[in-house]
């Protein structure tokens, strides 16, 4: 068991120093490029969880602990894939998933927008859901 801290949504350093060693740790193989572009989509989510919190649940660390691993696991599953589309399909599963309906629509479109232009073109697009999914459930 381990304890983590608060996130610093108003230190920019602060974050990005915790930040970069939890997907440095999680993201071990993977480039300097690669652990900064993560970095930076986190920060872009905090900037709009700060705005419109109830729209987006709660955002801890732990859920963006959870994108790094998704991402590992994407990557680590589906070699051929690029970072950016293990990435996109990781930020659906455990971030995008969980926005609540009252987000709005023009709003979750510029957010889109906003990953879009940092992440990249995400294709080919990982189809990863039919491999867990169930009649009674998606792991």
């Amino acid at each position: 068991v381990f304890h983590m801290k608060d996130i610093p949504l108003l230190d920019r350093s602060a974050f990005t120093e915790e930040m970069t060693m939890i997907t440095r740790a999680g993201l071990s193989e993977e480039d300097h490029q690669n652990v900064c572009l993560l970095v930076s989509l986190a920060w872009l989510l905090v900037g709009e969880y700060t705005k419109n919190r109830t729209a987006f649940g709660s955002l801890t660390f732990r859920t963006l602990t959870r994108l790094v691993n998704s991402t590992y696991l994407l990557r680590l599953k589906y070699k051929d894939t690029s970072f950016s589309s293990a990435l996109w399909s990781a930020l659906q599963v455990t971030f995008l998933s969980q926005i609540k309906e009252n987000y709005g629509e023009e709003e979750s479109k510029k957010l889109h927008q906003e990953i879009s232009r940092l992440i990249g073109d995400p294709s080919p697009q990982i189809n990863f859901l039919s491999d867990y999914a169930s009649d009674e459930h998606i792991l």
